[in-house]
């Protein structure tokens, strides 16, 4: 079936809902029944919904990893740059014929080939440098708490509400339970990592014709 012209929903950052037109994705968020509605809110110059567009001619490639729901679209942003948008349909139908849109109607070339070792396992080395930074901070401030010399800090800004609230929790933890905490996060996060590793997903990739 084709989509295009069609609401579809997809869930991602500051979108709920989208539309396939004849040169761009439109994307919106918050939730319409029909296109007409849709349309409506998308020509409004005042509206609360947060409203942006890809064009398909700026898309350098779509992909989506086996066992994972979440697509990623790579595209041609300000100034050249890479930007990415990532989506999650609820319905596996809509995403297929999400797929089948940028196949059958745009030429785009589908390839299916298992990642290598490496690049499936970046994702997840990211998330092991901040486990093992933030273990380092909160150990560290954890001692100084309990050596008396740690000051809390005054102000009602939000940064230093999430400070003043992440140190609570450190001093409630205190320094065994930050270690414990810390290195058990860090340890799961590098089995992630090995198991990427030993056995690399396979993508579904599309990319334009030219």
């Amino acid at each position: 079936m084709s989509i295009k012209n069609q609401i579809v929903r997809a869930s991602g950052n500051k979108v709920e809902c989208l539309v396939l037109t004849e040169n761009t994705i439109q994307l919106m968020s918050k939730v319409f029944e029909t296109v007409e509605e849709f349309n409506e809110a998308w020509n409004k110059t005042l509206t609360l919904a947060t409203k942006s567009e890809i064009k398909y001619d700026a898309i350098k490639s779509i992909s989506k990893e086996e066992g994972e729901d979440e697509i990623i679209i790579k595209y041609k942003g300000l100034a050249g740059m890479t930007s990415e948008e990532k989506l999650a349909f609820p319905k596996g139908r809509e995403r297929d014929a999400f797929y089948d849109f940028f196949q059958t109607e745009k030429g785009f070339v589908r390839t299916d080939e298992t990642m290598s070792p490496l690049k499936s396992a970046m994702p997840y080395l990211g998330g092991l440098g901040v486990s093992l930074l933030g273990t380092a901070y909160g150990y560290y401030q954890s001692v100084e708490m309990a050596s008396g010399q740690f000051v809390i800090e005054e102000g009602y800004s939000r940064s230093s509400s999430r400070r003043n609230f992440l140190d609570s929790i450190i001093e409630m933890l205190g320094t065994n339970g930050v270690l414990l905490l810390g290195l058990g996060i860090s340890a799961y996060i590098v089995y992630l990592v090995w198991n990427r590793y030993k056995n690399p997903p396979v993508q579904t990739l599309l990319v334009p014709a030219n």
